[in-house]
C-alpha cells in the first residue's frame, strides 16, 4: 500500500469524510478487525451472519486508521455506498500509481 491521506483516499472513492483529513493510511486495507494495526484502512463488511460495523471500536482499538463504512461510525471514517465498491475502486487508483508493481492472477478451477 501506498501512503495516501484520508482526504486524497475521500476522492478517490466519493465518499463522505469524517474526521481528520490528514490521518494516513500506509498499511493494508484489513476485514478482520484482530488484524488491524497502525496505519491500516478497517473495512467494515456487512455478510450473512456479522457485521462489520460492530468491530469498529476493536479496530480502532487495534490501531486502524481509517475505516469504510456504509453509515456513520466512530472514529475517522469514510461512509461510501459501497465497501466492496470503495476497496475497488482504491486498489485500481494505488495499481495505476504503482508502475513497478508486479499483478498475478491466480485462479482455480474444480472438476
Amino acid at each position: 500500500m501506498i501512503s495516501l491521506s484520508a482526504s486524497a483516499i475521500c476522492e478517490i472513492v466519493d465518499g463522505e469524510l469524517y474526521g481528520d483529513p490528514k490521518a494516513i493510511v500506509s498499511k493494508a486495507a484489513v476485514f478482520d478487525s484482530r488484524d488491524a494495526e497502525s496505519g491500516s484502512l478497517f473495512l467494515a463488511l456487512v455478510g450473512d451472519t456479522q457485521d462489520g460495523h460492530e468491530f469498529v471500536d476493536d479496530a480502532i482499538a487495534r490501531g486502524a486508521t481509517l475505516i469504510f463504512s456504509t453509515k456513520s461510525v466512530t472514529g475517522n471514517h469514510i461512509v461510501v455506498k459501497d465497501v466492496i465498491e470503495a476497496i475497488s475502486a482504491l486498489a485500481k487508483y494505488v495499481r495505476s500509481e504503482s508502475s513497478q508493481m508486479k499483478v498475478i492472477g491466480i485462479t482455480e478451477s474444480q472438476g
